[in-house]
């Protein structure tokens, strides 16, 4: 009996891999997701460990403070990428030689928003200072992190290895300086240096990651040659990318601003409670872009198909996805209430409280970040803005309420909220959307049934 099981696991795994083989897309896109895969894999350990170790000697206060000053800087984040990310991909998709053309323009574009953007912010922030409405720590911390934008130019080029599905040549180099970066941190803790240098350790990591992705790209010459800039080309994304900037705003505002109004609320000490609770939540949002990531290329290329295929594999996303959410949500929460105090220490016991609730609105995060491949796939991204900026209006009221009296409970029963009706509750709103609505509740109701469903419907 237990002979004749083991041989039909090996023809299932034989016939898998021969299956595999006359697919090569399907073989590239699984790869690429392995990758991204252990990209976070390794993220996670850095964060774990050396998170644990800073936040142990920081302590909830300074966490607080720092997370602010990031969650302010962070306003200026979407505006500087200009909604083009998925944009430029999906042209380059459809064709490498425009593509080419949209990238450098886009690189240019980048580094004069970013000059423009330190000439608005730079004035204001030492007015905000010397007027005494902001203390010099806090007021280093956002200058720190601003600077770090200078990364999003550079950014481009890690575009061109998504839209090529070699995102394992930029996991290379972001976790080995990350790595860097998180033992840095560490011997800092071991000297006690200054406050100031676990803030330079943490936002110029990704500088000097996304420094090392453009001089390879550049090296390998994956990208065909192109003017530097095209103000046709930058018109039309502009013109194309507006609704993914203004959402990227609303993103912003809907993401960080539970941490802004926490501590102008209830002061530094819960905001670093609730950053803990938000960072081990967080550690599980790699998932659905990681599968994003790697799928939108082919659906796009797939888009114009015959749309009942289309859609069937498109259901099977978000079951795929649905079906990895409750079971990441499970760990969560059996987990986190006692794995945050065990690394974090006593101080953080109220983090694993919070971590209870705001990890059940990864089962909306999941479907919402499905939704938005559909919908850049579909060139509906107008979309992403309604929906986005909907939540961002209900999570502020939802948090003016709920913060005075739970603290970071109420602002992690807020997220909650707003998750399920902007990612989720949205979609019915809109005409064009109400299928995709259905897809959604029927994934999340149904998530067994994912089976062989997602392999048979993947893109080819």
């Amino acid at each position: 009996m237990l002979k004749t099981r083991k041989i039909g696991i090996k023809a299932a795994i034989k016939t898998w891999r021969a299956e595999v083989a006359r697919r090569p897309q399907f073989k590239k896109i699984v790869g690429n997701i392995l990758w991204l895969l252990s990209d976070k894999a390794l993220s996670i350990f850095n964060s774990l460990i050396a998170g644990a170790v800073v936040a142990r000697y920081l302590g909830p206060g300074v966490i607080g403070q720092i997370a602010k000053g990031q969650a302010i800087a962070a306003l200026v984040f979407p505006l500087l990428l200009l909604g083009m990310d998925k944009i430029l991909v999906r042209n380059f998709v459809r064709d490498e030689v425009s593509g080419a053309i949209d990238f450098r323009t886009a690189w240019v574009i980048r580094v004069w928003t970013f000059i423009v953007s330190m000439i608005v912010s730079l004035p204001i922030l030492y007015y905000a200072h010397s007027s005494g409405g902001l203390p010099a720590f806090e007021a280093w911390v956002i200058l720190l992190f601003l600077l770090a934008m200078v990364r999003i130019p550079l950014d481009v080029d890690r575009l061109v290895l998504e839209a090529r599905l070699e995102s394992k040549y930029a996991i290379w180099f972001d976790r080995g300086i990350q790595f860097f970066a998180a033992l840095l941190q560490i011997l800092f803790v071991v000297f006690q240096a200054p406050l100031l240098f676990f803030v330079v350790a943490l936002a110029f990591s990704r500088v000097f990651s996304s420094a090392a992705i453009s001089v390879f790209v550049k090296r390998r010459k994956l990208l065909a040659k192109a003017k530097k800039f095209s103000l046709f080309r930058a018109k039309s994304l502009m013109r194309e990318s507006w609704p993914l900037l203004l959402h990227g705003v609303a993103a912003v505002f809907f993401l960080r601003m539970d941490i802004i109004m926490l501590e102008a609320i209830r002061g530094d000490e819960p905001a670093g409670e609730y950053e803990v609770a938000v960072r081990f939540t967080s550690l599980f949002y790699f998932i659905p872009l990681a599968l994003g990531d790697s799928l939108l290329p082919t659906l796009i290329r797939n888009y114009t198909k015959q749309i009942s295929i289309f859609n069937a594999r498109l259901f099977a996303y978000f079951r795929f996805n649905a079906a990895i959410a409750y079971l990441v949500t499970l760990f969560g929460f059996l987990v986190f209430p006692w794995l945050i105090p065990l690394l974090f220490g006593n101080e953080f016991n109220q983090s694993g409280v919070i971590s209870r609730v705001h990890i059940l609105s990864l089962l909306f995060t999941y479907s919402g970040t499905a939704r938005a491949q559909y919908l850049i796939a579909a060139n509906k991204v107008r979309y992403t803005f309604l929906c986005t900026g909907t939540g961002a209006l209900l999570n502020f009221v939802l948090n003016y309420y709920l913060i005075p009296k739970y603290g970071g409970s109420g602002a992690a029963i807020a997220t909650l909220i707003t998750h399920f009706v902007s990612s989720v509750l949205m979609s019915f709103v809109f005409r064009e959307l109400r299928n995709i609505g259905i897809m959604q509740i029927k994934a999340m109701m149904t998530p067994w049934k994912i089976g062989k469903q997602f392999y048979r419907n993947s893109i080819t």
